[in-house]
């Protein structure tokens, strides 16, 4: 693979691009040549003065490495007047270095140097004067295999005058260099371009000083970064070798922060390692910087979240990052040496712990235990109660109350729900205050003995009929509708009911406990009977009875009948005789 970083110098004007990969290069995204050298920022306010910037030299992997060009020098010219005698003042940049055959073309070619600076301050120009700085012509490619990236062309120079305008027989060439091209490939750049034309400007006001240079400042250092309570650090700068013409210090110490003079004290609020530099300036300008690593070992400590108990209880609670630990207060902690002790605090109470790690660094924090107060129940007593009957229950010293079992309560979430138990049963009652906190109670409600009540059968008795009754079971009882009922307060009472009567019972026993019962007796309707008149008849004849109103029928003396049982007989007397 073949990959050309082949950039043209800049000063005046910018480099060109180099060229691309080599064209069977089809695993890398073409357009991958070097970006040329920027055009540099000057004006005649400005008053700067550069070299020009040398060409990239091409990448080779292969065969030989080809020179860039050089980048042109700086010419400064200071006089009343010049005369130029038919010679040219030029500084231009070099062109790059070119293989000498196409074997040799194997790789990425250099490109041109920039031009170089000239810079007149001279009042009168004599005769006509040529100034030049070009720039140098990127290498060329002569490979006849693939195409392969060419050199970059450089950027233009820069020409400078003091006077105000351009005289009219002073002529400059600032021509950007040409860019390199694949020979065998029709001239082809494959990329490369040429560089931008250079700068000529007027007015430049060059500022020259007779006063002999004199060396303040040879070398900035860090000679102190000393570590002190876990995470801070005493920084000192010096500079070389004379720190009293250091006129700025500027340190970076690696977290975003920053300091202006000679020494600081800074105070990491993490850990880490943080690279650290100062750069230094003196009198003169010359800057120099210095770097150093310091590495912070701050504990990071976490621990457990602040914790409300209900009453007093155990709960355990911790603290981690070190290697060591104490917790205070002591008294109510299982282990007050330990990461994570249990806690039994009596009320509530704040323990604080310190953490110590490997160097000696410790950091202290607190976990905050809170005991809140047991909700202070009062309830309604055991009772005992008779089957079917209703208990109602009173909870108190809390906002909340859930009761179970709640099938037997018409509300399991109020203070003074009524029980409805079928059997002996023990109700539990959760109450809980405005702390969360709960207790529980429990209620017993027992169901009286239930005795065994019997009683007498429904029955139907005919009109102006009475019929004993009973129930037993009882201790004592009491009968409606009393009016046709010999006894009402009677176990077993006669009854005479005019009409269909269902007689009520309340039945109270041993335990005064009531229940409640019914007889009930139909009464048939009163029977309309009719019968043939008294009669007289011959001796020897028959005269025919009637009866009418019954269901069945007993005529008497039956001798003188032909049919005692029914409703006609025929009646055959021998003397007088009357028929019941």
């Amino acid at each position: 693979m073949h990959i050309t970083v082949v950039v043209g110098g800049g000063n005046g004007g910018g480099g060109g691009i180099g060229g691309d990969q080599w064209t069977p290069a089809k695993t890398i995204v073409e357009n991958v040549g070097g970006s040329g050298g920027k055009a540099l920022s000057n004006s005649s306010t400005l008053n700067k003065l550069y070299l020009g910037g040398s060409g990239g030299r091409g990448h080779a992997n292969d065969l030989d490495e080809y020179a860039a060009g050089n980048g042109g020098g700086i010419i400064i010219i200071t006089a009343s007047s010049i005369q130029s005698n038919g010679y040219l003042i030029k500084s231009n940049g070099g062109n790059a270095v070119e293989p000498v055959s196409a074997a040799k073309s194997y790789d990425g070619l250099s490109g041109g140097g920039a031009g170089g600076t000239i810079l007149l301050n001279i009042n009168n120009i004599a005769t006509p004067l040529n100034l030049q700085s070009t720039g140098g012509k990127g290498g060329d490619q002569l490979s006849v295999e693939n195409r392969l990236g060419s050199g970059a062309g450089a950027g233009g120079g820069l020409i400078a005058i003091s006077q105000g305008s351009k005289p009219s027989n002073l002529n400059y060439n600032l021509n950007g260099g040409l860019n390199g091209v694949n020979t065998a490939f029709g001239n082809d750049p494959h990329g490369a371009t040429p560089g931008s034309d250079g700068v000529f400007l007027t007015g430049f006001n060059a500022k020259f000083s007779k006063t002999p240079f004199q060396k303040s400042i040879d070398s900035i250092k860090i000679t102190q970064a000393l570590l002190h309570d876990c995470k801070i650090v005493d920084f000192k700068g010096a500079g070389y070798p004379q720190p009293t013409s250091v006129t700025s210090w500027i340190w970076n110490l690696g977290d975003g922060n920053t300091g202006n003079s000679q020494n600081l004290s800074h105070t990491y609020t993490a850990s880490g390692n943080f690279k650290v530099s100062l750069n230094g300036m003196d009198i003169n300008g010359c800057k120099d910087s210095a770097t150093t690593t310091v590495a912070i070992n701050d504990i990071n400590l976490t621990k457990s979240k602040d914790t409300a108990l209900c009453g007093s209880s155990s709960v355990k609670i911790f603290a981690s990052g070190g290697t060591s630990y104490s917790w205070t207060p002591a008294t109510s902690l299982s282990n007050a040496s330990i990461e994570n002790p249990v806690v039994t605090p009596l009320s509530s109470t704040k323990y604080f712990v310190t953490v110590t790690n490997p160097d000696g660094c410790s950091k202290e924090d607190s976990v905050n235990i809170i005991v809140n107060s047991l909700p202070l129940i009062s309830k309604s007593n055991d009772t005992i109660i008779c089957k079917n009957s209703r208990a109602p229950h009173l909870a108190s010293g809390g906002t909340t109350y859930t009761w179970s079992p709640a099938s037997s309560l018409n509300n399991p979430n109020i203070a003074n729900p009524v029980a409805s138990p079928a059997t002996t049963t023990t109700y539990n009652v959760k109450v809980t205050n405005v702390d969360d906190c709960s207790q529980t109670a429990s209620i017993n409600v027992n169901i009286k003995p239930v005795p065994i009540i019997t009683k007498s059968n429904d029955t139907t008795i005919c009109n102006k009929a009475s019929a004993k009754i009973f129930v037993t079971g009882g201790n004592s009882y009491s009968w409606t509708p009393t009016s046709t009922l010999n006894n009402s307060a009677s176990p077993n009472p006669i009854a005479t009911p005019t009409s269909t009567t269902v007689y009520h019972v309340k039945i109270t026993d041993v335990n005064s406990c009531v229940f409640n019962d019914s007889i009930k007796i139909n009464v048939r309707p009163a029977a309309v009977f009719s019968i043939s008149p008294d009669n007289s008849v011959c001796a020897r004849n028959s005269q025919q009875l009637s009866a009418s109103g019954g269901d069945t029928y007993l005529w008497g003396p039956a001798s003188f009948l032909d049919n005692p049982n029914v409703s006609n007989p025929i009646a055959s007397p021998n003397k007088r005789q009357p028929i019941p």
